[in-house]
């Protein structure tokens, strides 16, 4: 019994480990290939990544909570669940139901904006920046993005109320998916960004990157939850493909069966989900890095109906409209790519999916070629050019304060390796200056002290020759009297 158990327990083990190898192994390909591609920091490459794992926990929490019939006291939270809130609205378009739809939609998107602006906090104290940096550039999106899942929630709930789109439920509920998850990455992008992003090419990286993080976690779920974990059907367990576990008495998945399925999905559905945020990624980047011609040519241009609306409610004018123009765009084109996929799974249309990713990857390369063209032609910048707003007011004062900080190191640093470099020619200097002073003081001391010595000199000259005369006269005295003793 204690081999079976071994057995059972080597077997789960090993699933959960070929899963996370396989749903690691096209994260590993797919990022290594894009990174190689471009010049972006490591560092924030990897961060990206991790961050993209946060953006998949609040679409999983909003499932569980209205999906398992929990109650606030008397609320139900079933209300929120804003898939049953758009078919209500498809199958009797009132007043009534779309006002709800989009109330739940307001919801949605601010518990998605708070979930991923704890994370991304969270994240960057993890990796050393500092809270009130982090926290001032949270700040800076916060007026700016759950508008942006609002509109397109008004967008969808106005065309299911006037149309009375009688649609499949499923492009439907992959619509609000598609949403939901492209958002979610999307935030995580904005979180993420801390002026670090030199060009478009940083920005559909660093959206790729995000995207890896997110289909990782995602298919690692959903071979434990969808595939291994779920119940046997009557003609598996014929088949032999599902084995029964003596310990619980229940069915279970061989590995073997399993792995087909799940390298499916692994490959194809981490593909698909770099397509995606690598489209918007180049939207995004267009945004903040086309220069006054581009933009000038898209103001003159009607523009985009959603765009338009946003801007006489918002009042936004000029520059401003282009960038949201762009994200709104970059993001609606993300969504309806995604909804296609999952409408595609759902049908089981096998045979679509390849020629669907493979479109998907030549638009990503068309639009990485479009961007090179629009570099060559000046319409895409290496600068940020984006319009004032106030999340970019803020932005560019935590860059001067950071500027300021750099100034003043590098001034210290200067000043630190001029006294460093220039110490031995100062101290020589100051050496032969002491050596001068003291020849200088000596010099001055004898010139003080030559005076009273010349005047010593000169008495001591005149008493040698008083004393000199005395003695000659002496001399000649005792001469004179030595002769006249002589004569005598």
């Amino acid at each position: 019994m204690n081999g079976v158990n071994n057995v059972e327990l080597l077997t789960t083990i090993m699933q959960y480990f070929i899963g996370v190898l396989l749903a690691l192994l096209p994260a590993l390909i797919w990022g290594y290939v894009f990174y190689k591609k471009s010049a972006a920091d490591r560092k924030t490459a990897f961060l990206s990544f991790f961050a993209g794992l946060f953006s998949v926990a609040p679409i999983l929490l909003y499932q569980e909570i209205w999906s398992h019939k929990l109650k606030i006291g008397s609320l139900s939270l079933q209300h929120i669940n804003i898939f049953r809130h758009i078919e209500k609205l498809t199958q009797n378009p009132s007043w009534e139901n779309f006002l709800f739809f989009v109330a739940v939609s307001v919801l949605v998107a601010l518990g998605i904006y708070l979930f991923a602006a704890i994370a991304t906090f969270i994240i960057g104290i993890l990796s050393g920046e500092t809270k009130l940096r982090v926290f001032e550039r949270t700040l800076a999106r916060s007026l700016e993005e759950p508008l942006l899942f609002i509109s397109l929630g008004v967008f969808v709930g106005l065309l299911a109320y006037f149309f009375n789109l009688s649609l499949e439920r499923a492009i439907w509920y992959y619509l609000m998916v598609g949403a939901m998850e492209e958002f979610s990455k999307h935030l995580v992008v904005r979180f993420m960004d801390d002026g670090k992003y030199r060009g478009v090419d940083d920005v559909i990286l660093y959206s790729i990157m995000v995207a890896l993080g997110f289909a990782f976690l995602e298919n690692i779920i959903y071979f434990i939850d969808r595939i291994w974990l779920s119940a046997c059907s009557f003609q598996e367990i014929q088949a032999k493909e599902c084995l029964l576990n003596p310990k619980t008495g229940q069915y279970i998945h061989q590995v073997g069966i399993l792995l087909f399925p799940f390298v499916f999905r692994s490959l194809f559905s981490t593909l698909a989900h770099v397509c995606f945020s690598g489209v918007f990624g180049y939207f995004y980047g267009l945004a903040y890095f086309a220069t006054q011609e581009l933009k000038q040519a898209q103001e003159k241009s009607r523009g985009y109906f959603l765009v338009r609306g946003i801007a006489k409610i918002f009042n936004l004018k000029g520059h401003a409209l282009f960038h949201q123009q762009q994200i709104i765009l970059g993001v609606f084109v993300a969504i309806v790519l995604h909804m296609i996929f999952d409408v595609i799974l759902e049908w089981n249309a096998v045979y679509l999916i390849v020629p669907y990713l493979v479109a998907g990857y030549l638009l990503l390369g068309y639009l990485l070629k479009k961007k090179r063209h629009q570099v060559e032609a000046g319409e895409i910048t290496e600068r940020r050019t984006t319009g004032i707003t106030f999340g970019r007011i803020l932005q560019n004062i935590e860059i001067l304060k950071r500027f300021e900080k750099r100034l003043e190191s590098r001034i210290q640093a200067g000043i630190q390796a001029d006294a460093e470099r220039n110490l031995p020619r100062k101290a020589t200097v100051l050496e032969k200056f002491e050596q001068d002073s003291q020849k200088r003081g000596l010099k001055k001391s004898l010139e003080q002290a030559l005076p009273e010595r010349v005047k010593t000199l000169e008495r001591f000259e005149t008493e040698i020759k008083k004393r000199t005369e005395r003695s000659k006269k002496e001399l000649e005295q005792s001469d004179r009297t030595k002769t006249g003793d002589n004569l005598l």
